[in-house]
């Protein structure tokens, strides 16, 4: 029912913009292969371990109730670390092969927390420090690469989130011992080969032409918190005209970059000079011919050279970025907030955690009374009762599966 109505907001036949696209960094490796490095049930059923002999051996030496079964689970854990271990293709060797398969697409978020603990040291450097003070009588500093490295491959076994770091420390790190420029260098090296345009990015695409060819059409909004530019390849492949806006941190405005194929380009360069979000809107001149605008709310990964870095990736950028809400000048362009107040959004591959923009961009959204749509594989009890209480319709779906029933739902033509 509901993936019926948003193919009828996408291809409406209005003036307006009946839905706005929002799209995560899901969206980018929507497409990416899935690899486990092991299948661990059929693992655990090679293991052939006398669990009642383990049991009495436990109960012998004196383990019981919590400390019993964690001892269960790491002799289970060790077996299984053994197996793979005699296994042909190392851990190692895995690793390149589902890199191989998925150096086209962006990095995802952990995959960049791994690079740069290359740069900075392992996070769970700390973990292991932490247990050689509990266990002092342990040689652990001893073996403190290897013990790291036992933890993430358990937590990566066990299928456990890390929650040791998040990708904002770790760039905070990297960033305060090798200075600014070479963090979004790095970024820019990781992002501008990877650039595979997937299904989903194709689906928006579609749906911005279709809607600029309709009768008096106004400009077509794209939000992202993604760094990469691959909507901007999208719309390039249909000869889509479009500007991308981004905020500045050094001067606090909003820049435009207008793609190749933009009638008058120097002209509406000129009538377009980076202003203050507050007072942002397209200046077109005398022309009426609509625009796609994409709003890259956490900066762009076009130029690593460009002096309007608005890249937001260190714990201190999301601060800056707050503190500058509630400046006079604010921090979300005029146009944008004043589109999103009066239409509904369709968020892709994106789960509403950043509190940047949950406090700003869309906050009190849900006294407008305006229904939007998130899709994801899988909702928490937590992130379904979030949705309900802020009139967002929850659809389980993963992006593939829900890009092709749009897609063949479109009305021929």
């Amino acid at each position: 029912m509901y993936i019926d109505e948003i193919r009828y907001l996408l291809f409406r036949k209005t003036r307006s913009q009946a839905l706005i696209p929002f799209l995560g960094a899901g969206v980018s490796d929507s497409e990416k292969k899935i690899f486990l490095d092991y299948n661990r049930g059929d693992q655990f059923k090679k293991l052939t371990i006398d669990t009642k002999l383990f049991d009495n051996i436990l109960s012998q030496l004196g383990f019981e109730g919590k400390a019993k079964l964690f001892m269960m689970l790491a002799l289970n854990t060790a077996f299984l670390i053994s197996e793979s271990e005699n296994e042909k293709t190392s851990i190692e060797e895995k690793t390149i092969n589902k890199n191989k398969e998925n150096d086209k697409y962006p990095p995802s978020s952990n995959e960049l927390i791994e690079i740069f603990e290359n740069y900075i040291g392992s996070s769970f450097k700390f973990v292991s420090r932490k247990i050689s003070e509990l266990m002092p009588h342990i040689s652990i500093l001893e073996h403190e690469e290897e013990i790291s490295d036992l933890i993430k491959y358990v937590v990566k076994l066990w299928g456990l989130p890390n929650f040791s770091t998040t990708l904002s420390t770790v760039a905070e790190k990297y960033e305060l011992m090798f200075h600014r420029y070479s963090l979004i260098e790095n970024l820019y090296e990781l992002f501008q080969n990877r650039i595979e345009v997937t299904r989903t990015h194709h689906l928006i695409a579609e749906v911005a032409s279709s809607h600029l060819k309709n009768n008096d059409a106004e400009d077509f909004l794209i939000i992202t918190t993604n760094y990469d530019c691959l909507m901007e390849k999208a719309l390039n492949i249909k000869k889509i005209p479009y500007t991308v806006i981004t905020w500045n941190f050094y001067d606090e405005k909003i820049y435009l970059q207008f793609s190749e194929n933009v009638e008058n380009i120097e002209k509406l360069k000129k009538l377009n000079p980076p202003k203050y979000p507050i007072n942002f809107y397209l200046n077109k001149g005398k022309t009426n011919k609509p625009f796609v605008i994409i709003y890259k709310i956490h900066g762009s990964l076009d130029d690593p050279n460009k002096k309007n870095d608005g890249i937001v990736i260190t714990q201190n950028d999301y601060y800056t970025f707050v503190s500058k809400m509630s400046s006079s000048y604010g921090i979300f362009p005029g146009w944008v907030v004043k589109k999103i107040r009066e239409t509904p959004i369709l968020f892709l591959g994106y789960s509403l955690r950043d509190w940047n923009i949950r406090q700003g961009l869309l906050k009190n959204r849900h006294r407008f009374r305006i229904k939007d749509f998130i899709i994801s594989r899988l909702f928490s009890n937590y992130e379904k009762r979030f949705y309900d209480k802020n009139n967002i319709v929850a659809i389980e779906s993963d992006l593939h599966t829900f890009t092709d029933i749009i897609y063949n739902s479109i009305p021929k033509s």
